[in-house]
Formats: structure tokens, sequence, C-alpha cells
């Protein structure tokens, strides 16, 4: 009963936050994980998940050019990382991870530039990010996610995992299933995002 019509669109809360700096080099295209494969910070050009595969990120920032992709539908996979931030860079950097089987661990880090931001998707991308289609295992997701003209899709279910510090930033939010989420963020000193608005 209380909408006000042709509201203004919020202003972006993370607006003066700076995109990564390229760090340079060159990738010749998403790199394939199968099996258990263990990654430094840098520059890479995406991921491919293959079924029961495990990448692991060392702590750090990471400039993705290109897409993060399960390889079908039924791909089972894990991702973790602590203290890492995943930088979506250009037109083509995203997370497309459409499978039913996505478990990931994911923390950003505590301190520095990018304190309490997990995701950070470069403004005027407008890849829609999907961290799951339908997930059946946990999902911990700790920072900040930052998807300023894109639509942000999650859909997992978390039985046992607590989100400590679930803040999006997104164009559009598509969300299902069951989750705890909670926007405490003890971690990193307090919210990275200190205002809260939602326009329809």
């Amino acid at each position: 009963p209380n909408c006000v019509p042709n509201s203004p669109p919020p202003a972006d809360p993370l607006a003066t936050l700076p995109p990564l700096s390229d760090p340079g080099g060159t990738c010749s295209g998403p790199m394939t994980i199968s099996g258990t494969v263990a990654i430094a910070p840098g520059k890479y050009c995406g991921f491919t998940f293959q079924s029961g595969s495990w990448l692991q990120m060392a702590a750090g920032n990471y400039y993705i050019t290109g897409p993060i992709t399960a390889n079908n539908p039924g791909t089972v996979l894990k991702w973790t990382g602590t203290g890492v931030m995943v930088f979506l860079a250009s037109a083509n950097g995203q997370v497309n991870l459409v499978s039913n089987k996505v478990n990931m661990e994911l923390s950003a880090p505590a301190g520095g530039t990018y304190n309490g931001i997990l995701f950070y998707q470069q403004r005027g991308n407008v890849q829609d990010a999907v961290l799951s289609k339908n997930n059946t295992d946990d999902m911990s997701l700790s920072g900040a996610m930052y998807f300023p003209d894109a639509e942000l899709s999650l859909k997992n279910n978390n039985g046992v995992v607590v989100n400590d510090c679930t803040l999006i930033v997104a164009k559009e939010l598509d969300f299902n299933n069951n989750s705890t989420l909670t926007n405490g963020c003890a971690a990193y000193g307090g919210s990275p995002i200190l205002t809260v608005t939602l326009a329809e």
C-alpha cells in the first residue's frame, strides 16, 4: 500500500570502488578443471568444470576475462577459496554455473581495497550471473556480490552452511529454493554496503 510509483533507481553503493587493474599477460581460452586443480591469483580466460572437479583458489585477486561454466547441467563441481576476490572483466567475464551439483566455499579478502568483496563484475558488463541452476549441495559465499548491470540467479539449497556476509548489488535478482543468508560481516569489520534499497 505504500509503494511510490516512478521512484528513481537507487544509487550504486559501490560506485566509488575501483575496478581491478589488468595484471597483463595473455591466455588462450577457458582453463579446463578436471580433478583437483589449485591456482594462484592472476589473469585467467575463465574455467570449464568437468564432473567431479575441484578448483582451489589461493588468497588474492583473480582477473577473469571469459566464462566460468559447468560442462553440463549434471556436472558435480566444487570451488573453494579463502580471501579471494573474483573480478569479471570486460564484456565476456561471466559466472554461468548451470548445474544441479554446485558446492562453493568462497570468502572475500579481509583487508585492502577489496575488503569484503567476493564477486565484482565490471560496470557495463551485462552478462547474467548464474551461481547454480537448482542446487542440492551447500554454498558458503562470504562477501559482497557486485553485479551492477546484470541479473544474479541464486537457486541453491543451504541446509547446513550459513552465509555470514551476504550482500548483493545487482540489476535484477532471481532467488529460489532455501538458503540461510545473514549480513553481519564481522570478519570484514562490518558491511562494505551501508544502505539497503529495493526498486521494482
